[in-house]
């Protein structure tokens, strides 16, 4: 038995990744929603204009990638702390971020990129 359903215009992919605020994360392409666990209720809403990796979930906040683009999003309202642009290095579109120890790593065809959780500095190549 469902605890809710949530009426979409399109379909959504199932949760890519869950919060420590029991929110889920759900992604469509360009755009990523994030929906009370309990109440199935819209939280926020994240749109891009390139397809959205899969989101990473920690420190509060979500890190996420679109086209070269790295974004910080508070976890809590869905604003973008910071943006990292890695156009000028990556030739392809950046992968899913994955996040441990402070850092962010996503790859870009055969580059592997290190960057600060806290402003989106890249820390080395």
């Amino acid at each position: 038995m469902d605890l809710w359903r949530s009426a979409a215009r399109h379909s959504l992919d199932l949760p890519v990744a869950c919060s420590k605020q029991r929110k889920r994360l759900l992604k469509r392409r360009v755009s990523l929603h994030c929906v009370d666990e309990f109440e199935g209720t819209l939280k926020w809403k994240f749109d891009a204009t390139n397809d959205l990796s899969d989101p990473a979930v920690a420190y509060g906040q979500v890190y996420i990638s679109s086209g070269a683009f790295v974004y910080c999003l508070d976890e809590t309202y869905g604003h973008i702390v910071w943006k990292a642009d890695l156009s000028d290095r990556a030739e392809t579109n950046v992968g899913t971020p994955s996040v441990a120890d402070g850092k962010i790593f996503v790859s870009a065809g055969v580059m592997l990129f290190c960057l600060d959780v806290e402003n989106g500095a890249i820390v080395w190549t």
